[in-house]
C-alpha cells in the first residue's frame, strides 16, 4: 500500500509540472569543455607581451620617447617564465573550475557533473546548453571576474585572452544509452579541437533510431545560430526553410545563395514582420560569410540549424 501511495504521489507532481511547464523535451544535452593549447601556455610558448601589462601614459611616454632607442623591442618583448607563472595559471584555473564553472551551470539550470581546470562535464537544458557552453568559454579567457562567496563580491584573475575552450555538445534521445552519449560527447569535443580549428564547438543529436548528425563552428557563431532556430520554432518562419536552405547550399554558393536564402526567407515567412524576417536575414547572410572566411563549409549552418530545431521542438526533422 505505501508504495503504491508514492506512485500516486509521484505521477500527480508529474501531471501538475506537465500543466505549468509542459511536456518535457525527447532529449537531454551533455556539455564536455577542455581548454586549447594549455601545455603551452605552461611552457610559455604563448606568454603575452610586456607591452599589454604597462600602463597606457606609461607605454605612450616609451613610444614617444626620442632617446630610448630600444622602445619597440621593450614593448614587444615576451615576458619571461617563472614559477609565479606557473603559480598564477594553476590557480586561476582552480578558481575557475571551483568558483565560475558551478555559478554559470546553476545559472542555465544545469547539473554539473565535473569541474577541474580546464576540463566541465555537466547536464543541461537542451535549449541552454550552447549558451551556457558559450558563457564558459567567454569567462575561461577573461583577465579578471566577478564571483559571489557568502554573499559577497570578489574578484579573480582570470587566464586572459591568449587562451580559449573548445566544447562538444550531444543531444542523446532520452531512451539512448547514456554510456554511449559519453562517448560521443568526447567525440564532439575532439571534433570541436581538430575539425574545426579549436576555440569552437561541435553539436551532435543521437535520434531515437541511431541515425547521428554532427555541426559545428566558432564561438561568434552562436548567437546568431540560436537567433534564427528561435525564430524558426516560434513560426516566425516554417521549419520548412530548413530543408529548402539545405537543398540550395548543394548547389548554390557565394552571392547566389546569399540571394536564395533570402527570397526563402521570404517564401517561408510565418508571424515573421518585414522587420524581423530583415533582421533574419542579416544575420543568416553574416553566418554565411563568417562560415566561408573561416574556410569552413557552409552547410554547416543548416545542418546546426536542423539539429537545433530537433531538440528544441523535440521533434524529428
Amino acid at each position: 500500500m505505501e508504495s503504491i501511495k508514492k506512485k500516486e504521489e509521484i505521477e500527480n507532481k508529474l501531471e501538475k509540472w506537465r500543466n505549468i511547464f509542459g511536456e518535457p523535451s525527447k532529449y537531454y544535452a551533455i556539455l564536455m569543455m577542455d581548454g586549447d593549447r594549455i601545455g603551452k601556455a605552461l611552457s610559455g610558448e604563448i606568454l603575452p607581451i610586456f607591452g599589454e601589462f604597462f600602463h597606457p601614459a606609461f607605454k605612450s611616454k616609451i613610444l614617444n620617447s626620442e632617446t630610448f632607442m630600444q622602445k619597440e623591442s621593450l614593448i614587444k618583448i615576451k615576458r619571461i617564465l617563472s614559477p609565479s607563472h606557473h603559480i598564477a595559471i594553476s590557480r586561476a584555473m582552480k578558481d575557475f573550475s571551483l568558483y565560475k564553472v558551478p555559478e554559470i551551470v546553476k545559472k542555465y539550470e544545469g547539473l554539473l557533473v565535473y569541474a577541474g581546470g580546464d576540463d566541465v562535464l555537466a547536464l543541461l537544458p537542451v535549449d541552454k546548453v550552447l549558451e551556457a557552453a558559450k558563457d564558459i568559454q567567454e569567462y575561461f579567457k577573461k583577465d579578471f571576474y566577478e564571483i559571489d562567496i557568502n554573499g559577497e563580491r570578489k574578484e579573480l584573475m582570470g587566464l586572459g585572452n591568449k587562451v580559449t575552450m573548445s566544447a562538444g555538445i550531444v543531444f542523446a534521445h532520452y531512451k539512448w544509452p547514456l554510456y554511449d552519449a559519453i562517448e560521443n560527447v568526447r567525440k564532439a569535443e575532439k571534433k570541436a579541437k581538430n575539425n574545426y580549428g579549436r576555440n569552437a564547438f561541435c553539436i551532435t543529436i543521437i535520434k531515437r533510431s541511431g541515425k547521428i548528425l554532427s555541426a559545428g563552428g566558432k564561438w561568434d557563431f552562436v548567437g546568431d545560430l540560436i537567433y534564427i532556430v528561435k525564430s524558426i520554432v516560434n513560426r516566425k518562419v516554417s521549419h520548412g526553410f530548413i530543408y529548402d536552405f539545405i537543398n540550395a547550399i548543394e548547389i548554390l554558393e557565394g552571392d547566389m545563395l546569399k540571394a536564395e536564402a533570402k527570397r526563402l526567407l521570404n517564401r517561408r515567412r510565418e508571424k515573421a514582420t518585414k522587420d524581423e524576417i530583415k533582421e533574419i536575414e542579416g544575420k543568416l547572410l553574416c553566418l554565411i560569410e563568417k562560415y566561408s572566411a573561416q574556410d569552413l563549409q557552409v552547410k554547416e549552418i543548416g545542418n546546426a540549424l536542423k539539429i537545433l530545431y530537433n531538440v528544441y521542438k523535440s521533434e524529428e526533422l
